[in-house]
């Protein structure tokens, strides 16, 4: 079973949805202008999965999974004649079940999704029909033998975690996307903007979720 943090104080969200806010810092998992609006904004939308599970196979790394609301959401995109998902996550300080639970309950997924999650997270390993979900532990950067198409990086900020927004972090990551595949983030701050494109990323300023006027879409060239 995956290790989990003290019990986070949860948050009512302005779309109806919860997030939680960690003890260590004060800082919230999700926007608090709309945890559910964030998630699809950022990290279903702006990275186009809809498109890229209809089309096959997406291999997705994400840095930051927290409570599995973004992976319930793309999980409930995956139609069960066609496409597949591949999936890999960090989180060293994994919320605990009741708390995750309930953002998945008010997140508006569906039950199916929401227990996939939450089956990751107790067990570290989920596997099914077009399914290959694993979720790391360890802090990131860590050994990985695959190539994503999509990299969420949905850490808390820079302010507050500041060793998961190095350049040295963002030009691993860079290295560890498929041309052509892209990763998104909600922060949009210059010093973030100008170490991904030293690594070799074509970076857009992207309008924003409710609340936040930009985000970052970055994507690694042909």
């Amino acid at each position: 079973m995956v290790a989990q943090s003290p019990t986070p104080a949860q948050v009512q969200t302005e779309d109806g949805s919860l997030t939680l806010r960690a003890r260590t810092h004060g800082e919230t998992y999700h926007s608090r202008h709309g945890a559910r609006q964030e998630s699809l904004h950022v990290f279903i939308d702006a990275a186009g999965l809809a498109h890229r599970l209809a089309s096959g196979q997406v291999s997705i790394l994400e840095i930051g999974f927290g409570t599995g609301l973004n992976l319930a959401l793309a999980l409930d995109l995956l139609a069960p004649d066609h496409g597949s998902l591949h999936y890999v996550g960090f989180e060293p300080d994994l919320p605990p079940v009741s708390a995750r639970a309930s953002v998945l309950a008010a997140g508006g997924v569906t039950p199916q999704s929401a227990d996939r999650v939450l089956q990751l997270a107790n067990h570290g390993r989920l596997t099914d029909t077009g399914l290959d979900l694993l979720l790391r532990t360890e802090p990131f950067p860590a050994p990985l033998n695959s190539r994503f198409d999509v990299i969420w990086h949905d850490a808390f900020s820079p302010a507050n975690a500041p060793e998961l927004w190095t350049p040295d972090l963002l030009a691993a990551e860079f290295t560890l996307l498929r041309p052509g595949g892209v990763w998104v983030s909600y922060c949009a701050r210059g010093a973030v903007r100008r170490a991904l494109q030293d690594a070799g990323f074509i970076v857009e300023r992207l309008p924003g979720p409710p609340g936040k006027r930009e985000m970052l879409r970055a994507t690694r060239p042909l």
